[in-house]
């Protein structure tokens, strides 16, 4: 099982391994760090689309990705707590790292660190890439985008019923633009 956190990577680049920017990237107002889970590497395209989908516009992500077990052999404690995704379907695999105190969030800035040595440790999702997952968990059906139908969504609306033009899907562009009607 991994684990994916929202990372700036300016935050991590040439810094030194506990470096208070780095640290800074991790900021809790509840000692609480939210990752989001997958169980393989299979499900990284659309753990990056949930990621993304907290905001109610897509922009390029970019993410650590850090084992279970690792996070366990640091004495760090992974807590449910349901996300805040737009992309609903998933706010299940949120999860938050607890961090009560210097050390905790030390260990979890170290690992995330050493994780960042190795490329394979690390995804960024370009836009194009996450507009492309969000059209196709849109056609097929695991995300029902009906939220967007709610004017806080319409940026997302928009960009998806851009991308229908360009693959031409007039049925799902219809069906979107039916929506913002109805509002």
């Amino acid at each position: 099982m991994y684990y994916l956190r929202r990372i700036v990577p300016e935050k991590w680049d040439n810094k030194v391994s506990l470096d208070a920017v780095s640290v800074s990237d991790l900021s809790t107002g509840d000692n609480d760090i939210s990752v989001w889970q997958i169980n393989d590497m299979n499900e990284l395209e659309e753990a990056g689309l949930t990621i993304a989908m907290t905001k109610n516009i897509l922009k390029d992500v970019n993410v650590v990705i850090m084992e279970d077990k690792r996070l366990i052999e640091l004495g760090l404690k992974i807590l449910d707590q349901p996300g805040k995704s737009h992309y609903a379907e998933k706010n299940d695999s949120h999860k938050n790292i607890s961090v009560p105190t210097f050390w905790e969030i030390g260990y979890l800035t170290e690992y995330i660190h050493n994780q960042l040595q190795d490329e394979k440790n690390f995804h960024y999702f370009a836009e194009d890439e996450l507009k492309e997952t969000l059209y196709k968990v849109a056609k097929d059906g695991s995300m029902n985008y009906q939220f967007m139908a709610d004017k806080d969504s319409s940026r997302l609306r928009g960009t998806l019923i851009a991308i229908c033009c360009e693959k031409k899907d007039s049925e799902l562009r219809m069906e979107l633009e039916k929506m913002a009607l109805k509002k």
